[in-house]
């Protein structure tokens, strides 16, 4: 006899877990309509769901995640998926607001370009990107400069309140050997995650996952991308907070 749990035995787990969700204002709440869709069977892609600390031992028995182009997370402030065509609430401009010069101390030869949005090829076979990392969602890339003193700034709108040590979980396209990705905090001279194309094979010319560490505190996070060359391209998808030990989703406050 086949002992596996029936759908409905698993659905149920699923919405007693989901039960236990902590919201970023520390009330146990569910939004029925969630339910509903989480136990609909359509799923685009798996993300970890944040629980209360009693919970994540259940969590790891149950896969939990994205729904159509939403991300479930109790941190929005910096989780994207870019699926829903915009960057959430992540800024990319191609002019520094008053002061953010003397911030970022960039050099003086600098010039700011946006990132941007695709849900196709971009750039050539070799050195580009053919699709975001579930082959069928929309991700952010910097590139399609011929100017070495682009410079591609992403960072979080708003400095967010990080309620535990975690980390920030991303991935990062790069298949050329120019270019160059920073992931800083709070400002260009603290960057614990740096990677360029001199360090990559064809083994690593794929989407892959990294991720840095984050102390509990205010922080703004940036993606900084610079030294690209005409038809270079370097992508970003799928940013979600962490908890520090666990591929479980982190809360945060504004």
């Amino acid at each position: 006899m086949n002992s596996s749990p029936s759908n409905w035995q698993i659905k149920k787990k699923l919405i007693d877990l989901l039960g236990n969700f902590l919201d970023v204002n520390g009330i146990d709440s569910m939004n029925k309509s969630l339910i509903s869709s989480l136990t609909s069977g359509h799923r685009k892609r798996l993300f970890p769901l944040y629980t209360s600390s009693a919970s994540r031992k259940s969590a790891s028995k149950l896969t939990l995640g994205r729904i159509d182009s939403q991300l479930i997370s109790p941190c929005s402030l910096t989780d994207c998926s870019f699926d829903a065509v915009n960057m959430c609430n992540y800024k990319s401009d191609d002019q520094l607001q008053d002061d953010e010069d003397l911030l970022l101390d960039l050099p003086s030869h600098s010039i700011l370009k946006k990132w941007k949005l695709s849900n196709h090829k971009v750039a050539n076979s070799l050195t580009g990107i053919m699709h975001d990392v579930s082959g069928d969602g929309w991700f952010a890339y910097a590139g399609e400069t011929n100017n070495p003193a682009a410079v591609f700034l992403m960072r979080t709108s708003k400095a967010t309140n990080i309620l535990e040590e975690s980390r920030v979980s991303f991935h990062v396209h790069m298949a050329g050997k120019y270019g160059r990705l920073r992931v800083c905090l709070d400002s260009l001279h603290k960057c614990p995650f740096e990677r360029t194309g001199q360090e990559l094979s064809v083994q690593t010319r794929k989407w892959t996952n990294f991720h840095i560490n984050i102390s509990r505190g205010f922080h703004t996070i940036y993606f900084v991308v610079d030294k690209l060359k005409k038809n270079y391209v370097i992508g970003l998808d799928n940013i979600q907070l962490l908890i520090k030990h666990a591929e479980v989703s982190a809360p945060c406050v504004r």
